[in-house]
């Protein structure tokens, strides 16, 4: 079984790389998936943004030193609290986290047991988070690290040229190429993230979101989002 990480996570991608939305509306759009029944259950909303600190260390790859951003963590007590904690801030993570699934799971997921791909029971219990991400520039969003490839675009949420929108995505669970228009870099995305070694199924696209949650995201925010995803 090849995978590319222990924990898949689901994107959606606005078609604009430069969209960044304003703070009530992220607000609104956990609220709204509430409404539909797509949210976590006994869920926590916390906000992760930049501390003005930074981690150094050395790059495992080329042994040099590197210094990170490091972010601290906001809990809040509810949806209505986050306009005014991510205010003016052009860095964050909005993260809803709890339990899954909600009347209205994200897709059909699987799960690996064993090197062999089985479903996942509908009513099992995993875990779920759902973000909104802002940079201040574009980074991207593609998941894609194969060496022997001639596609090599810079790693997920690193910065990139706001032209690069051609999606390079690794799908579970071979780890094979799936490209996407419209999805290889933006300011914002928004992430769906369950439990280790879980994942939807994915056959020629990532066009596999419940089509309620995606309409949901575009009536939000005015966009059109286009589907990817991350390993973390």
């Amino acid at each position: 079984m090849t995978l590319c990480g222990e924990q898949y996570v689901h994107t959606l991608i606005p078609d604009r790389a430069d969209f960044a939305p304003q703070p009530h509306l992220v607000a609104s759009f956990f609220d709204k998936l509430g409404a539909l029944g797509a949210a976590p259950l006994q869920a926590e909303v916390i906000v992760l943004k930049l501390s003005g600190e930074f981690r150094t260390g050395r790059s495992p790859v080329t042994g040099k030193p590197v210094s990170v951003p490091a972010r601290k963590l906001l809990a809040l007590g509810n949806t209505i609290e986050i306009p005014q904690a991510i205010g003016r801030l052009e860095h964050y993570d909005v993260r809803i986290s709890g339990e899954g699934p909600p009347s209205i799971p994200p897709f059909q997921l699987l799960q690996t047991n064993d090197d062999r791909v089985a479903e996942f029971g509908a009513q099992m219990k995993y875990d779920l988070t759902i973000a909104c991400c802002l940079r201040p520039q574009a980074v991207s969003t593609s998941a894609w690290e194969d060496q022997g490839s001639p596609h090599r675009p810079p790693l997920f949420d690193t910065p990139c040229n706001l032209e690069d929108r051609t999606g390079f995505f690794a799908r579970p669970p071979d780890a094979a190429l799936v490209t996407v228009q419209n999805a290889g870099s933006a300011r914002f995305w928004i992430e769906f993230e369950f439990g280790k070694w879980i994942f939807p199924k994915i056959k020629d696209n990532f066009d596999v979101l419940d089509p309620r949650i995606v309409a949901c995201a575009e009536q939000v925010f005015g966009s059109k989002f286009a589907q990817g995803c991350n390993w973390l």
